[in-house]
């Protein structure tokens, strides 16, 4: 529902250090290489003591996420993503009836499917351009526009556009698919 990656190496958590340290580019440099070089690093009780004075961490499954994206459409007609479903359950979870902000940049319109099924569980749209479609016209059904005012214009673009790859491959394949897909583009560039 809120599909996310594993980022070992995030470029806003070294900004973050680099505050939290002071900001000390050596330390935070030497927790870099520690972290290139055996996978882990530890940024002392100093540091760390300065990140939780500042930080709280919290966890959503995905009903608790789809009630809160439901809820928030319910009572505000906003339409949020997943991954902000996921922080506004946290937070209200953690706030306790006081008042909280959550700041987003994602887009309803990256996971319309799963945005749908928690705004409209019965229905079921497995083709994320219908999903997109259905998505926007119950957006805007809320907010009193069209639906196309309420679909991004690269999202109406995209279903235009030809398919660049279509190719699928086993997690154990990757390899394989990888080496093949490197070899038609140094084929294509061969030949230019």
């Amino acid at each position: 529902e809120s599909p996310s990656m594993d980022i070992l190496i995030s470029s806003n958590l070294e900004r973050l250090l680099f505050e939290a340290s002071g900001r000390n580019a050596e330390v935070v440099a030497g927790w870099m290489a520690s972290l290139a070089k055996e996978g882990v690093y530890d940024v002392g009780g100093e540091v760390l003591a300065a990140l939780r004075a500042d930080f709280d961490a919290g966890w959503s499954d995905g009903a608790h996420a789809r009630a809160a994206l439901a809820r928030a459409f319910a009572q505000h007609r906003y339409v949020m993503d997943t991954h902000t479903a996921v922080a506004q359950a946290v937070a209200e979870e953690k706030a306790s009836g006081a008042p909280f902000v959550v700041l987003s940049t994602a887009s309803p319109y990256k996971f319309p499917a799963a945005v749908l099924k928690a705004l409209c569980p019965q229905e079921d749209h497995p083709d994320a351009f219908e999903a997109a479609g259905a998505l926007a016209a119950l957006q805007a059904a809320a907010a009193g526009k069209t639906p196309e005012a309420c679909l991004p214009e690269k999202i109406r673009e995209l279903s235009s556009l030809p398919v660049r790859h279509d190719a699928v491959c086993a997690p154990n394949g990757m390899d394989e698919a990888l080496y093949a897909a490197l070899g038609r583009i140094a084929g294509k560039k061969a030949t230019n």
